[in-house]
């Protein structure tokens, strides 16, 4: 494993554990990749296409923090992953209908 995997495996754990909830002061978190939920929330070609765009802009700015691990410290690298985190959400969730947003607290609440 290449140094440069270890720190995004690294970060994904980060991400994982940052203590996130769905909910959290009003605010939603989404942890999980919608886009497993394709069929469920009846995301149409336009809105998958722009979620899976979203998702590959987080990705990118957790591997630009990963290369830039030897000049960070823990608590910066943490705060930024919890920044894109939340940027990430907020880009997903307005991209879901009032329909969807619906369905996908239903869903977290079952899985919760």
């Amino acid at each position: 494993m290449s140094l440069k995997s270890f720190y995004f495996v690294v970060l994904m754990c980060m991400v994982s554990l940052s203590g996130y909830a769905q909910l959290n002061d009003e605010k939603i978190i989404i942890k999980y990749d919608p886009l497993f939920w394709k069929d469920q929330l009846k995301l149409s070609d336009d809105q998958y296409v722009k979620i899976r765009e979203i998702n590959y802009a987080y990705y990118q700015k957790l591997m630009d923090v990963a290369q830039q691990k030897a000049t960070a410290n823990h608590t910066a690298m943490k705060l930024k992953v919890d920044e894109f985190l939340e940027e990430r959400s907020n880009q997903i969730w307005n991209t879901f209908h009032s329909r969807q947003r619906k369905k996908w607290m239903k869903m977290v609440a079952e899985q919760g």
